[in-house]
């Protein structure tokens, strides 16, 4: 299986079947990173038109109260897989959404994780549908 570089185009972009999808880009990103994670979720929410906390929430498979429970700090030390979900809705990776310090605090195994999945996703971007469905194939046998 061979996949080209990315030309511009994300066919595997896990955003694609959201809602939010027409909505163009959710953060310009030129905001400082002083804000917290939970601080910065809520401010992204509250500037962007269409956005909530419940559907940001049920978009990236979570609970209906799950961002809610973030910015009101009664949930904290979110796992990866959580912040990532919710990146993907906002359609941001991790490292856009959190501090420097707040990815330091992650543990090994997620920051391991989230730079796996990165690469993987540079690699599978560029690839054609039957080359995914291909790559899925032989990842599911294992």
């Amino acid at each position: 299986m061979s996949c080209p570089k990315d030309n511009g185009t994300h066919p595997i972009s896990q955003w694609e079947t959201s809602p939010l999808l027409d909505m163009g880009p959710v953060w310009d990103n030129s905001h400082a990173m002083t804000e917290t994670f939970a601080q910065r979720l809520e401010r992204i929410i509250r500037e962007t038109p269409g956005l909530s906390m419940k559907g940001v929430s049920l978009s990236a498979g979570l609970g209906d109260t799950a961002v809610r429970d973030i910015i009101k700090g009664r949930s904290r030390n979110q796992k990866y897989t959580t912040i990532k979900a919710i990146a993907d809705v906002l359609r941001m990776d991790i490292s856009e959404l959190m501090s420097q310090e707040e990815m330091a605090l992650m543990s090994q195994d997620d920051a391991d994780r989230h730079a796996l999945m990165t690469e993987l996703r540079g690699i599978l971007e560029g690839c054609e549908t039957e080359d995914l469905r291909a790559a899925i194939r032989l990842l599911k046998r294992n």
